[in-house]
């Protein structure tokens, strides 16, 4: 994603490897046009901080639903 890319420089990202993206294919969470535009992972905790910044609403929410879940 080019967004994360020019904004974000000091996020590990990586490239997802072969055996990744075929998992990921099997669980239908990713397309294989998706695939073919390739897919890179990154760093959950690296997200989450990202997301209380710029996203602090959503942010919020998905702590309340994941604190609900763990119940």
């Amino acid at each position: 994603m080019i967004f994360v890319e020019y904004f974000y420089l000091d996020i590990y990202r990586r490239i997802v490897d072969l055996h990744e993206r075929e998992y990921l294919k099997e669980q239908n969470v990713v397309t294989e046009t998706q695939c073919d535009l390739g897919l890179t992972a990154l760093k959950f905790d690296e997200v989450l901080h990202l997301m209380s910044i710029d996203y602090p609403e959503k942010y919020h929410v998905r702590i309340v639903v994941s604190s609900k879940s763990s119940e």
